[in-house]
C-alpha cells in the first residue's frame, strides 16, 4: 500500500498538523562555541514543523575516542584540555 500524496495543490499549505517535518542534524563546529549555537538556533526558528538532531561538539567525538582506548590498560580516565 502507497502511502497517500500530502502535496497540497500549489499555492496552498497544508495544515501545521499535516505539514512533512524538516530535519535539521548539527553537530562538531555547528556547536563548537556560543556563537556557533546561535547560529545553528537561527536556521531551527526559520523553519516550519523542524526536527533537530544533535550530534557531538566540536573534539567531543575524539576525546571519547580517547577515553575508551585508554580504558583496557586501564588508564587515568581524564583528558586534559
Amino acid at each position: 500500500m502507497n502511502a497517500p500524496d500530502l502535496t497540497p495543490a500549489p499555492g496552498r499549505r497544508l495544515p501545521p498538523s499535516e505539514e512533512r517535518p524538516v530535519v535539521l542534524k548539527f553537530g562538531g563546529t555547528s556547536l563548537a562555541d556560543a556563537a556557533a549555537i546561535r547560529r545553528s538556533a537561527a536556521i531551527v526558528v526559520g523553519q516550519r514543523n523542524p526536527v533537530v538532531v544533535l550530534s557531538a561538539a566540536a573534539g567531543v567525538t575524539d576525546r571519547l575516542v580517547t577515553l575508551a582506548r585508554r580504558a583496557p590498560e586501564g588508564e587515568d580516565a581524564q583528558i586534559v584540555e
